[in-house]
């Protein structure tokens, strides 16, 4: 609106007499009217002489009296002050008032003491003298020049970023002067691409101080998803000695405070330096980093995850509009007295950043009344027959939420990494809790915040909310150790009873028999057996895992053979005329057609592996096939007939409903099944390919013809000698 505007007229007019002004530009006699000082064109609208543009164009007389005014104000008031350069490209000369990230109307304070004056290249920031520059400022850039009184940049570049402004927002840099008042010098374009980047050539200013801001809409790193509403950001800048400038939240944050200590009587340099550890002060931070304005939130530095950890407590789960109001309350607190006393806000932005103590379940296998079976811990059996997973499977998705913005960071596929901000984050909310350090010294410690919640200081030296075990325990630092501990059974009454837990994944859960069985057991010695410590049951050493001994290798009768693919040790057994397997097989494929139940590695060292039926002809080693109907049919025949083999070939352990016999160390033991990605009856039935069919034993064994070889299923698998 100021084109060819030297000495700012309809600016000065504006911020007078707002809201009279309107339409200014649209006078016929604007090209002139715009030449004149601030002063003659104030005097000549508030004297009514420009009042309306037919009052102008259309009335002789009145252009008459037009001129007579223009003489009159020529006699009592100064021409054009200082300000004789020409704007840069789409300028618009106004002063801009900053408000939580929207422009509003310039103060009238700043109308009082415009004097449009340009600052010149060697003129100190916030010095009333306007006193020069130390000859090591006015040094020239490596891309610019400062010659006789002017900066000239080919280009200034940078990002602007909350997360990254999308396409198309804009950016606009404005010349300020020695008291960071705007000259009317302005330079507009527009963000080039989605990681926020800009470039603004060929700019020749007056003085070397400026102002950038952006406007658009931009990436939320906590929804990961495009704002709905746009925002502005802003940063100053000397750009003497650099030409990349990035606009962020600090540089925003920063904006109102430096304003508030130049006017005070500090150099650009000391307020910008003051201005920043102020904010981090606020948000617990301390050290010194550089400038805001070299800050990015796809940097490597510490000084660049700071950033990241700022822009991110700021958003937390507010919308735009919110996250607006949380910038405003902070500018206003903050400019005057660099401090942020809003408790409640902080509180708030603590309480979620807090959330990220990893949330557990417990998957069990689905049964056909439950398909799906996965619970919240604790469970009431500790999830000692389950397997502890961090979400239910088709279930709603929980996560840790600053995990959670960093996937959606990653995500943009604007960067392969990100600083890590996490540590940041978790400084300010256990400082706003009163926590204090988790350092090496602090590890395993609890302690109560001022929300009155318990956090522990965890192997990662960061506080995170203390589970009810950790209360109970202790911290779960040594993988495998299980604990004692009494735990409450009837809440109505506060019964307690005694659990085991272990230590598992760096979290307490119930322990299992079979992990209370082998407890500290050290397996270094193949074949060696060993008495299980609560249950009675027998284990033998090999593969470098303890797995429940057949009976076979009690009585001395085991035969034994290696896999040649990967080295696994097997024992086998003769029954009658016929070589089986004397345990599952458990050759890994590599595959998602070869699984462990529940996907649990532990499973697989007692039930071996469950295949398709695909994978399962091909599974078995060199010298080995997988049985007929015919073979299978020889070996319960041999067993006494379906009505008893079943017992006579179970294990003497591991069933829910009645262990066998193990008459002739087949050994069987209730491997359970897969259908479709849910895992099914572990403890209560086997089930076994053929190489036609399938064969079940639950309280028998016999042919099952009710399984499709084609319905996804996943069953174990025993080999026959060839």
């Amino acid at each position: 609106m100021c084109r060819g505007n030297p000495c700012g007229c309809p600016f000065a007019v504006k911020k007078r007499l707002e809201p009279r002004f309107s339409g200014l530009e649209d006078f016929p006699d604007f090209a002139f009217i715009s030449t004149l000082s601030p002063k003659i064109c104030i005097l000549l609208f508030e004297s009514n002489v420009l009042w309306r543009r037919k009052f102008i164009m259309k009335n002789i007389p009145s252009k008459i009296a037009f001129v007579a005014g223009i003489s009159l104000a020529f006699v009592f008031t100064f021409g054009c002050s200082g300000d004789s350069g020409g704007g840069g490209t789409g300028g618009n000369g106004e002063q801009s008032n900053i408000s939580s990230g929207t422009e509003a109307n310039a103060e009238a304070s700043s109308s009082s003491k415009e004097t449009d004056k340009s600052s010149s290249s060697g003129t100190e920031i916030g010095n009333s003298s306007s006193s020069s520059l130390s000859s090591s400022d006015s040094s020239s850039s490596s891309t610019g020049s400062e010659v006789a009184g002017s900066v000239k940049k080919d280009k200034i570049n940078g990002f602007s970023q909350k997360g990254p402004f999308t396409k198309g927002s804009a950016i606009t840099l404005s010349e300020l002067n020695d008291k960071l008042a705007q000259t009317g010098r302005s330079f507009e374009e527009i963000i080039a691409d989605d990681k926020g980047s800009f470039e603004i050539k060929n700019i020749e200013l007056v003085s070397p101080y400026v102002m950038l801001k952006a406007n658009g809409y931009y990436r939320n790193e906590v929804s990961g998803k495009i704002s709905s509403a746009p925002i502005n950001l802003y940063a100053i800048a000397d750009i003497r000695e650099k030409s990349n400038v990035n606009v962020n939240i600090l540089t925003h944050l920063e904006y109102y405070r430096i304003q508030r200590l130049v006017e005070g009587g500090k150099s650009l340099k000391d307020a910008k330096k003051q201005a920043q550890k102020e904010i981090l002060a606020v948000f617990g931070i301390n050290g010194e980093f550089k400038d805001s304005e070299d800050m990015s939130i796809f940097g490597t530095t510490d000084a660049d995850a700071v950033l990241l950890a700022i822009s991110i407590l700021l958003q937390g789960e507010l919308s735009e509009g919110q996250f607006v109001e949380r910038l405003a309350d902070f500018n206003l607190g903050f400019r005057e007295t660099g401090t942020w006393d809003n408790k409640t806000a902080k509180d708030a932005m603590a309480d979620w950043a807090s959330n990220n103590k990893r949330i557990e379940y417990c998957e069990y296998g689905s049964t056909p009344e439950l398909q799906s079976n996965c619970w919240p811990m604790p469970t009431g059996d500790m999830c000692r027959s389950g397997k502890i997973v961090p979400s239910c499977s088709g279930g709603s998705e929980f996560y840790n939420v600053l995990s959670l913005a960093k996937s959606n960071i990653l995500g943009w596929n604007l960067s392969s990494s990100i600083p890590d901000f996490e540590k940041f984050v978790n400084i300010f909310w256990s400082a706003n809790y009163g926590l204090g350090t988790c350092d090496a010294k602090e590890v395993g410690k609890i302690k109560e915040g001022s929300n009155d919640k318990k956090y522990i200081c965890s192997n990662d030296k960061a506080w995170e909310i203390a589970t009810e075990y950790e209360i109970l325990l202790g911290l779960c630092s040594k993988e495998g150790e299980i604990k004692e501990g009494e735990v409450i059974s009837d809440s109505k009454v506060g019964t307690k009873t005694k659990e085991y837990f272990i230590c598992k994944d760096k979290a307490w859960t119930g322990a299992t028999e079979y992990e209370r069985d082998i407890y500290q057991w050290v397996c270094s010695k193949t074949d060696e057996v060993k008495t299980g410590q609560v249950s009675g049951i027998k284990y033998a050493c090999k593969n470098n895992v303890w797995a429940i001994a057949p009976k076979c290798l009690e009585s001395k009768s085991c035969l034994n053979f290696t896999d040649a693919r990967d080295k696994q040790l097997y024992y086998s057994v003769k029954i009658g005329e016929q070589t089986w397997m004397a345990e599952n097989l458990s050759y890994d494929t590599k595959t998602t057609s070869s699984v462990c139940y529940g996907n649990d590695p532990s499973n697989c060292n007692l039930y071996g592996r469950l295949y398709d039926w695909e994978t399962a002809k091909k599974s078995c080693p060199t010298g080995w096939h997988l049985p007929s109907n015919d073979e299978w049919q020889k070996l319960v025949d041999f067993a006494g007939g379906k009505n008893v083999a079943g017992k006579k070939l179970k294990a003497t352990v591991g069933w829910n409903r009645g262990n066998g016999t193990d008459d002739y160390g087949f050994s069987a033991l209730p491997s359970g099944f897969r259908k479709s990605g849910s895992f099914w009856y572990i403890g209560d039935r086997v089930n076994w390919w053929s190489s036609n069919e399938v064969w079940e034993l639950s309280d028998i064994l016999s042919k099952d013809g009710g399984y499709s070889k084609d319905d996804g299923f996943l069953f174990s698998v025993r080999c026959l000698q060839d």
